[in-house]
């Protein structure tokens, strides 16, 4: 039997492990490049200045590439799949903190948590598809993945009626429309 169809106890096809695995990444990409305009806008409706809120997002997006070295070293330690399940508790927890008005010392550090929580899972899934998968295009398709997650969130992002509100609320005068409609 070829790597391609053994099979996983549990998971089916190593192929079709991939295109879960694939879909997972869309699906976080998405997740994540809409939840972040969102949570500025958030941040600066709850009393937060643009600088706060900038910095608050730089911990959310930077901190778990800055300790990727250690986040590697856990990977080898623990296992591709211990990792990703604690790096999603981990980005829960993290990201919980946003659930709540609460002060930027207490933000910053739900963000350095849901980075690292992030950056886990997703060096794991990383790992997850270099393992299970047969050929070395399965990283391509994962660059696709991601990219995809990116290009379609902006998609299905909340329409513009909804969020025109929203950025006037945080003092933010939303675009006019240049299109003729008639």
């Amino acid at each position: 039997m070829s790597p391609a169809t053994a099979l996983i106890p549990g998971m089916g096809t190593q192929k079709s492990r991939v295109g879960i695995l694939l879909a997972a990444i869309v699906i976080s990409g998405i997740t994540t490049f809409m939840f972040y305009p969102l949570i500025a806008l958030e941040l600066i409706a709850r009393g937060q200045s643009p600088g706060s809120a900038g910095l608050i997002l730089g911990f959310l997006s930077g901190t778990g590439l800055i300790l990727s070295g250690v986040i590697g070293a856990l990977n080898a330690r623990l296992g591709s799949k211990a990792l990703a399940v604690a790096g999603l508790v981990v980005r829960t927890a993290g990201l919980l903190v946003f659930a709540f008005p609460v002060d930027t010392p207490v933000y910053i550090v739900g963000a350095i948590v849901a980075s690292l929580g992030s950056s886990a899972n997703g060096l794991a899934i990383k790992t997850e598809l270099m393992r299970t998968s047969a050929s070395r295009n399965t990283i391509t398709l994962r660059s696709i993945a991601v990219n995809l997650g990116l290009s379609t969130r902006s998609r299905v992002t909340i329409p513009q009626h909804h969020l025109q509100p929203r950025l006037v609320e945080c003092g933010i005068t939303p675009p006019t429309s240049t299109v003729d409609d008639s």
